[in-house]
């Protein structure tokens, strides 16, 4: 786990805390999409009209979106002049919050 220090430099206690915001969907809809069209004529006693044509992509729909707030148990006090090291999770974006 990657770690982070915080320094107090500042003359009275201090509190750090770290935050990481996580996403869920409740409902995930995942499918293709596939289109064709194709077109042959002879308009007249000359003309020759031939068309084609395809698409493929795929579609993505998500539903039901939460946000949970995912945080350590509490506050961190750091008294004046101290240093602490503090760790978070490398996979997720975390925050660092410090109380003055």
């Amino acid at each position: 786990m990657p770690f982070i220090t915080i320094t107090n430099n500042w003359c009275h206690h201090i509190r750090a805390m770290i935050t990481s915001d996580q996403v869920f969907y409740e409902q995930n809809k995942v499918g293709s999409l596939v289109a064709a069209g194709g077109s042959v004529g002879l308009p007249g006693p000359v003309g020759l009209n031939i068309a084609a044509g395809g698409m493929t992509g795929n579609v993505e729909e998500r539903s039901k979106i939460h946000t949970v707030k995912l945080q350590d148990p509490g506050w961190t006090q750091i008294d004046a002049g101290r240093k602490v090291r503090m760790s978070y999770f490398k996979g997720q974006k975390s925050y660092v919050t410090i109380e003055l």
